[in-house]
C-alpha cells in the first residue's frame, strides 16, 4: 500500500513551574489550547521548520551559560540538515530571562537562531550524513571552571576517520555571550 505523505513539524511545549494554587489546569480533551507565555507554557517549534527534523527528541537542562542569572535550554534536532550532509544534526540553545524564553509558536516558517536573548543554533561540527548530532543533549556543569555553565552534546553517527559509527561527543563552553553560533550549512 502507498501512503500519502505526512507533514509534521516538531514543536517543544514548555510548561513553566508555578505554585498550585496559579496553575493553568489543561486536562485532557480532543480540544487544543494555546501556550501563552508564563506563568503557563510557551511554545518554540523547529528553527529549520524541517519535516522531519526531529527537533526535541533531545532536550536538557543547561544552567546559566551566558551569565545573566536564567538558566538556559537545549533542543536537540538529531535530523535537522539545512545544507550539506542528510541528517546531520544539531543542537538549539534557548536562553532563559525574566519573561522565559523567547516563544516561536508553530508555523509554517523558519527563523533565525541570532544569539542571546533568543537562541544559538550548533550544527555537526563533522558534518557527517546520519551522525546523530543532538539526539543525546546535557548540561555540563561549569567543567573549565569559568563561571559559566557548558554544554554537551553526543553524535552517535559520527566516525571520522577509523572505524564506522564509532560516535563522539563535543564540549561547547559557556561565555558571557553564550554559545558560538555554527547555523546549518554545506560547511561546518
Amino acid at each position: 500500500m502507498i501512503y500519502p505523505p505526512v507533514r509534521t513539524v516538531a514543536a517543544l511545549f514548555l510548561l513553566l513551574p508555578v505554585h498550585l494554587a496559579g496553575v493553568t489546569l489543561h486536562p485532557a480533551s480532543a480540544t487544543p489550547y494555546t501556550c501563552s507565555g508564563p506563568p503557563d507554557c510557551s511554545v518554540i517549534q523547529n528553527p529549520e521548520n524541517e519535516r522531519t527534523g526531529r527537533f526535541g527528541q533531545g532536550v536538557g537542562a543547561l544552567g546559566d551559560v551566558n551569565g545573566d542569572g536564567f538558566a538556559d535550554l537545549v533542543v536537540g534536532a538529531r535530523n535537522n540538515q539545512g545544507a550539506g550532509a542528510a541528517d546531520k544534526g544539531a543542537a538549539y540553545v534557548f536562553y532563559g530571562s525574566a519573561s522565559g524564553v523567547v516563544s516561536h509558536p508553530l508555523s509554517g516558517l523558519p527563523y533565525t537562531c541570532s544569539g542571546p536573548p533568543d537562541c544559538t543554533v550548533i550544527q555537526n561540527p563533522d558534518n557527517e550524513t546520519s551522525g546523530g548530532f543532538g539526539l543525546a543533549t546535557a548540561g555540563a556543569g561549569d567543567v573549565n571552571g569559568d563561571g559559566y555553565f557548558d554544554l554537551i552534546v553526543g553524535a552517535f553517527g559520527n566516525q571520522g576517520a577509523g572505524a564506522a559509527n564509532k560516535g563522539v561527543a563535543y564540549i561547547y563552553y559557556g561565555s558571557a555571550s553564550g554559545f558560538t553560533s555554527h547555523p546549518l550549512s554545506a560547511a561546518p
